[in-house]
């Protein structure tokens, strides 16, 4: 990380502050190329799953992607189309999604002749969620921590690949207190694009890998991803609604309401969101496991439009 923060410095590789931004100076974004240069480190030096190993690989595509976008603002059309080329490559190696399950009452839900544009879409949208909640500092690692934590307990303990979520866990505590270091000291750092893309990425073919190599139900995974799913549906339908590009940048995220709320303390409202996180992905869990998987479903949606009705209440009550 220093050597990271040392080298970034001298190129200038940093996340310049714009009407967009919270940030007010400029601040470091390699946190992101960090963790990547570390895990194909471990890639290299370790054996613990060739599929996982595809997957660091091919985020190699991701990474720079996002490093040009932290350069450049690549659009976000333009984004989607390169990140369709690193997705296609491991879905049509292995991680396809041919079902999506077996449920109470109906059966296995099957994919059929959409299995293929299903799990692309499936893929791109989950990775774009993940780069919505990249807004406020720790915000998006807290996140990832806790995702990886819970997939850990999901998974049968003897499993060498395994290796890789705690040494992800590692990194990413690590990059926590980098990201939440004053700017003053010199170094503090972000994930930038290139981590928030990678992050997104990595989340949603190992969602892919633990459903269809490791037998844990989707049922249970979805509830991993309720945050970003929900933040991206909700910002992109509201701004449809409003006759805005969706695909625009604003400040209508769930987490800057939160940190509007908590008058801008990012430390706050990261120890609120991934409190709500955490509690929330109980509930799913105990659900799941004690009334059945379709349930879990059911309550996934209530939820969703739970969520949906409270943010349009926040935006009546912020506009007036």
């Amino acid at each position: 990380m220093f050597l990271g923060i040392y080298i970034a410095k001298k190129l200038d590789i940093v996340d310049k502050p714009n009407i967009r931004k919270i940030h007010k100076t400029k601040i470091v974004n390699v946190t992101g190329i960090v963790i990547f240069c570390y895990m194909l480190f471990v890639v290299a030096n370790t054996e613990f799953s060739d599929l996982i190993e595809q997957i660091i690989i091919a985020g190699f595509i991701v990474v720079v992607i996002g490093f040009i976008d932290d350069r450049k603002e690549i659009k976000p059309i333009t984004k989607i189309f390169f990140l369709i080329f690193p997705s296609s490559y491991l879905i049509l190696n292995g991680f396809e999604l041919t079902d999506l399950g077996q449920y109470e009452y109906f059966g296995v839900f099957y994919l059929g002749k959409f299995s293929l544009v299903f799990t692309i879409l499936a893929v791109i949208l989950l990775i774009n969620s993940i780069n919505y909640i990249d807004g406020s500092d720790g915000l998006l690692i807290g996140y990832t921590i806790t995702t990886f934590v819970y997939f850990y307990l999901l998974s049968d303990r003897e499993q060498l690949y395994l290796q890789i979520f705690l040494i992800l866990i590692s990194l990413l505590l690590i990059s926590l207190i980098f990201n939440f270091l004053p700017v003053k000291t010199g170094h503090k750092s972000f994930l930038g694009d290139s981590g928030s893309l990678f992050i997104g990425f990595f989340i949603s073919f190992i969602m892919i890998f633990l459903y269809k190599y490791q037998n844990i139900h989707p049922a249970f995974l979805v509830w991993a991803c309720w945050l970003p799913i929900y933040d991206f549906l909700y910002v992109t339908f509201n701004r449809m609604l409003k006759n805005k590009n969706f695909s625009n940048p604003d400040k209508s995220h769930f987490h800057h309401h939160i940190l509007k709320f908590f008058f801008y303390n990012h430390l706050k409202t990261f120890l609120a969101i991934n409190t709500l996180n955490i509690f929330i992905i109980s509930i799913g869990y105990i659900v799941c496991l004690s009334l059945g998987k379709l349930y879990s479903i059911v309550l996934y949606v209530i939820f969703f439009f739970l969520f949906t009705l409270i943010r349009f209440k926040i935006n009546r009550f912020v506009s007036k």
